[in-house]
């Protein structure tokens, strides 16, 4: 064969080579990526099972699904603004972190001294007009805003849970206003 044909033929291997390579490097990264929009998505579920669910339910009422920790998460609004709630039974009230209460537009009011689950911590206190969860809204309602509190969860304590009937069953958390007849309080 001549040196110049075998070069050629050489150089086209060469090529074919590099172009099984990239397509199987491409075809890897596609897989890759499919994987981390699947488990992204289904941690996201695992972590608030709730963020569809919370922005609907029956009139008055709203069934809310634990996340993989045992907590029940909800998406809402407080002001008018996109905020998740930790519906917590064992804080007294509403507690905000700092960093989500500017987000939010909370005003800062008076100092205070609150007792949580990591001690006693200086807090400010604040007013929130209202909160809506699914088809639940809530009205002028107390909160504190914790500086050293981490995350973007806010914990809906019992000033806000204490307004309305709360039961469990199933696994299920069921949440109601009072005095609106729904599918989970009917009588038959």
């Amino acid at each position: 064969m001549h040196p110049a044909a075998e070069a050629a033929q050489a150089g086209a291997l060469a090529r074919r080579r590099r172009g099984s390579w990239l397509m199987i490097v491409c075809g890897w990264t596609g897989v890759f990526a499919l994987a981390v929009a699947f488990f992204g998505g289904a941690l996201d579920k695992q972590r608030n099972p709730n963020s569809a669910t919370a922005l609907s339910g029956q009139r008055g009422e709203l069934t809310l699904l634990p996340n993989a920790n045992g907590h029940y998460l909800a998406e809402g609004t407080m002001n008018g603004k996109r905020a998740l709630f930790l519906l917590d039974t064992g804080a007294t009230e509403i507690a905000v972190p700092e960093a989500v209460a500017r987000r939010l537009g909370l005003a800062e009011g008076e100092a205070a001294t609150v007792s949580t689950a990591n001690g006693v911590v200086r807090a400010r206190k604040t007013r929130i007009a209202e909160i809506h969860i699914g088809p639940i809204a809530l009205a002028d309602l107390r909160g504190t805003i914790l500086p050293n509190m981490r995350g973007e969860a806010v914990l809906l304590g019992m000033n806000a849970l204490g307004r309305l009937d709360i039961s469990q069953r199933g696994g299920k958390l069921m949440l109601a206003v009072p005095g609106v007849l729904t599918a989970g309080n009917r009588r038959n």
